[in-house]
């Protein structure tokens, strides 16, 4: 069966609109005095927390 020819009045089908994802963390990070990041978290509990995961 050949396909009907589609109506000249008849509108494509429109694409369908892309979701905007925001951005993974929109939260302005803490830096210390010297000007180092302290998000996550500072250093020094970082230290403590790979120590204690590989422990």
């Amino acid at each position: 069966m050949k396909r009907s020819k589609p109506a000249a009045d008849s509108n494509p089908p429109s694409k369908r609109r892309r979701i905007e994802v925001p951005e993974y963390c929109s939260v302005d990070c803490i830096k210390d005095e010297d000007g180092s990041e302290i998000w996550p978290a500072p250093a020094e509990q970082m230290k403590m927390a790979r120590n204690m995961i590989t422990e």
